[in-house]
């Protein structure tokens, strides 16, 4: 399933993995070579209920995965209108990796827990290709990290569940490569993903 026939890419991993970083630059990449290609920025960074979680010691509830999962959605879904190329800074897979560190299980198992990830799951056929990170670089002092911070191996390992028992494209990057090396592993995937396109 596309959108509008815009092709999707995320880019996907652990925290301090350099997603962000290689999701800017692989949309300039793409934008050097003459696509109409944007960045879609992950909603935690702008997310009220996040803020309040993170900084504040308030307890991350089903309100504040519900904003995450629709506002991911909704900004993919509107990048995507006149766009040839989306590249996404995480997939709605990850909120579902979250959940289950964040929320109580009761919250886990409830119905509106339940709707997110049939949502999330619907939601993910669109990603053409998913990268995943495995590399780990020094972590910043981003308090919006600090929560989850020595959780971050279980938030991996149900993510790379979410993504297989989804069926996604996902492309494991190299370990050790440069930010510029990540993109030149990319760009032809992403190229080859393009309909009408060859690989460069």
């Amino acid at each position: 399933m596309s959108i509008r026939g815009c092709t999707i890419v995320a880019v996907e991993g652990p925290q301090a993995a350099g997603k962000t970083a290689l999701a800017h630059a692989l949309t300039a990449a793409l934008i050097e070579c003459g696509r109409v290609a944007a960045f879609v920025p992950e909603p935690a960074a702008s997310s009220p209920f996040v803020e309040e979680f993170a900084l504040h010691g308030g307890a991350a509830d089903t309100s504040t995965e519900l904003d995450l999962l629709t506002a991911q959605v909704s900004a993919q879904l509107r990048a995507a209108r006149h766009r040839e190329v989306l590249v996404c800074d995480k997939t709605t897979f990850n909120v579902l990796a979250h959940c289950s560190e964040v929320l109580a299980p009761e919250a886990v198992s409830s119905p509106m827990v339940q709707a997110m990830r049939q949502l999330a799951m619907a939601w993910g056929c669109v990603y053409d290709r998913v990268f995943l990170c495995a590399d780990r670089f020094t972590a910043d002092a981003d308090p919006f990290r600090d929560p989850l911070r020595d959780r971050q191996d279980t938030v991996a390992a149900r993510l790379e569940e979410e993504l297989n028992l989804a069926g996604a494209q996902v492309v494991p990057i190299p370990r050790g490569l440069s930010t510029a090396q990540r993109v030149r592993f990319c760009l032809p995937i992403v190229e080859g993903a393009v309909p009408g396109a060859s690989a460069s």
